[in-house]
């Protein structure tokens, strides 16, 4: 889950060719609509710490609580 296409594309430059199927939300809100949908929960999760509308720690904590084994993976490109 990221709203940066740019990090789209470089997760999908790195992890295609090595044969992960990836699936790209941009946002919370369409990160857990997906997760109670899909059939096969995903192995990892990547997710933006700060994201517009629901942070990616927001999300954690919600699927968290209905996933046990959920192992989730943050990410920030601020630049300090």
């Amino acid at each position: 889950m990221d709203d940066d296409p740019v990090n789209h594309m470089v997760l999908e430059g790195f992890l295609k060719p090595r044969g992960y199927l990836m699936e790209i939300k941009l946002s919370g809100q369409e990160a857990l609509a997906y997760l109670e949908e899909c059939e096969l929960l995903p192995d990892i999760i990547l997710l933006d710490w700060m994201m517009p509308g629901m942070s990616g720690l927001q999300v954690a904590q919600k699927v968290r609580a209905c996933v046990r084994l959920f192992p989730p993976c943050m990410t920030d490109r601020r630049h300090r």
